[in-house]
């Protein structure tokens, strides 16, 4: 069916602006030239002759309602491709063209006669190629057995043994300097009382503090030394963890383990 004159009406608005201006150019009074026939035969029903027309006014003027009118003659000769392919272009270039639910309208009906496009090619799975196995490698034998190793609570008691000594030399450092102060010939006892007093009460805890902390540091070498030896030359078989238990206390050690 010929699209109604109104829908051509609103296409030719872009037409009348293209007739409207100057005939300076030669391009443009040809394109109006060959509008002016295609009108005719459109008219007339004559749409194979109409088609070749608006294609002409079209590449010599580009202007795009001419894809409107090139995109109808298609739709009446059934070229559904084409017919789809112009009015697209026409919808696209011309957003707000007054007949433009007439275009879309034309646009989806040439889309229905469209065939669905082909579903994709299933793509082939890809077998990968075997990968050679290289032949094994005989393993020799590896022995596991092992020497002497010293266990972790050996250098535990050799660290704790170690900090002790370092804990009875500071002892003995601030004793002598708290015995030095105190034989000062600058320090009078009998002027300053409290001074000598403070100095006495710190070489005494000195004392005893250098005392304690030497025998635990003799007593926890001692036991290191113990250990090192069970270590060194008699392993265990087992690889149970040994429990160790030490007690500080004043004037007194108390060491207790399992190996």
């Amino acid at each position: 069916m010929i699209p109604s004159r109104s829908a051509i009406a609103s296409l030719l608005a872009a037409a009348t602006l293209f007739a409207a201006t100057t005939a300076a150019a030669d391009p443009m009074a040809d394109a109006r030239r060959h509008f002016r026939l295609a009108e005719r035969h459109y008219a007339a029903g004559r749409f194979e002759q109409a088609l070749p027309e608006y294609q002409q006014a079209y590449e010599l003027s580009q202007l795009p309602g001419f894809l409107f009118n090139i995109g109808a003659c298609h739709h009446q000769l059934g070229h559904w491709a084409e017919a789809k392919e112009s009015l697209q272009r026409y919808v696209d270039s011309v957003p707000d063209a007054p007949n433009r639910a007439d275009a879309e309208r034309l646009l989806e009906e040439a889309t229905a006669h469209l065939p669905p496009p082909p579903p994709p090619e299933p793509v082939q799975p890809v077998t990968p190629e075997p990968t050679p196995t290289a032949e094994p490698t005989p393993v020799e034998p590896v022995d596991t057995s092992h020497g002497p190793s010293i266990r972790p609570a050996s250098w535990i008691l050799l660290g704790s043994g170690g900090a002790l000594v370092i804990g009875a030399v500071l002892f003995a450092v601030d004793l002598g300097a708290a015995q030095s102060a105190l034989d000062a010939d600058s320090l009078d006892c009998t002027l300053s009382t409290a001074r000598c007093h403070d100095l006495r009460d710190r070489g005494d805890r000195d004392a005893v503090a250098q005392l304690i902390l030497g025998g635990a540091a003799a007593a926890t070498l001692a036991a290191a030394g113990v250990f090192l030896a069970l270590d060194l030359f008699a392993p265990a078989e087992d690889d149970a963890d040994p429990s160790i238990a030490i007690a500080v206390g004043p004037g007194r050690l108390t060491l207790e383990g399992t190996w």
